[in-house]
């Protein structure tokens, strides 16, 4: 850890020691790739969308023993053991900073490689074209595509969900607060504005799921 710390002096570490890091994709139980730069997260990012991959960026924090492999080398990355002990504290504190594309773009560009890959069937079939090799060459490329938008519209709606079952919980915890301290006014304030917001969010994610399915 030191000597990653030394060699990635970036890294952020609040007051109690945790560490901020960010995950390009969903995070689940099991070892878990992030990275403690948002510049890598960034092009990670770019990276995958490109290949149909989800490219949502989530910034969260991480108890020090929680890391398995503090990876050497310029990508400032970590390799996380996710559990069902901590995956809630983490999910508690995650936010997304970046939402990648969205539902209805990724059905677009489902939609798009899946035609292109009708076409050049049919060009195969025919057999006429004068880039036929070129377009038998590019077809394992587009069907992975086709393979990885698939997947990525199931995990966004997985991870929407899960967002949403997130936020309920924090409501929960939220609204407990504000009853058991009562008696303080300034506090209440604050808490019952907290619950405010989330109402606010869960409020918006549900409309998201509405408008995206």
């Amino acid at each position: 850890k030191e000597e990653f710390l030394k060699n990635n002096p970036d890294t952020e570490v609040d007051e109690n020691g945790d560490v901020v890091v960010y995950r390009v994709g969903s995070i689940r139980e099991g070892a878990t790739p992030m990275t403690t730069s948002k510049r890598m997260a960034e092009t990670i990012a770019r990276e995958r969308a490109a290949q149909g991959l989800s490219s949502n960026i989530t910034k969260t924090k991480v108890k020090p023993k929680d890391v398995a492999v503090w990876v050497p080398g310029s990508e400032a990355e970590v390799i996380v053991d996710v559990t069902p002990e901590n995956k809630e504290s983490i999910d508690d504190v995650s936010e997304e900073v970046s939402e990648g594309k969205s539902l209805k773009e990724l059905e677009k560009e489902l939609a798009e490689a899946e035609k292109a890959l009708e076409n050049a069937n049919k060009a195969i079939e025919e057999g006429t074209s004068d880039m036929l090799s070129a377009i038998i060459a590019s077809k394992p490329k587009l069907e992975r595509r086709i393979q990885n938008l698939q997947r990525t519209i199931i995990s966004k709606t997985v991870d929407a969900n899960t967002k949403l079952q997130t936020l309920i919980r924090k409501r929960k915890k939220a609204t407990t607060k504000k009853a058991s301290q009562t008696q303080e006014e300034a506090i209440e304030e604050e808490v019952g504005t907290e619950i405010v917001d989330l109402e606010t969010e869960i409020t918006n994610v549900k409309q998201e799921l509405a408008k995206d399915l």
